[in-house]
């Protein structure tokens, strides 16, 4: 996850309802079990979109993306100020952005695949499937 320290993870899983199934399950997880998680979902990623690279940027931004209203409302109810850790993104134009800051060597390719991530985990949590 990008930079989501897993205590502030699990405080916004007690405390707000996430959309996602997996992000839930990331958010509530210790920080093992976190990244165990993490790195299944980057894996999964980057077999289906044939990159590493893709499946990189995708765990970055994917929990920031998916669970934005839970982030935000987080901030509001506890008045903390942790943007610089928890940017706010509220859709996938935004998540290419972050992705390409924190992974400059990103191709046009790869963000061409990530907006298909992006657009295909949002519609599953929209439709209700979760991921």
């Amino acid at each position: 996850m990008y930079n989501i320290d897993q205590q502030i993870a699990n405080e916004i899983a007690r405390s707000e309802k996430l959309k996602s199934p997996i992000m839930r399950e990331i958010f509530s997880a210790t920080e093992a079990t976190a990244e165990k998680l993490e790195n299944k979902l980057r894996k999964e990623i980057a077999k289906e979109t044939g990159s590493d690279l893709d499946g990189r940027a995708a765990i970055i931004v994917l929990p920031l993306l998916l669970e934005s209203e839970a982030i935000t409302s987080y901030l509001n109810k506890t008045g903390r100020n942790l943007r610089h850790m928890l940017p706010e993104i509220n859709d996938p134009k935004e998540g290419l952005f972050i992705a390409m800051n924190e992974l400059p060597n990103l191709t046009p390719e790869n963000l061409k695949s990530l907006m298909g991530v992006f657009r295909k985990h949002l519609k599953m949590i929209d439709g209700g499937n979760g991921l």
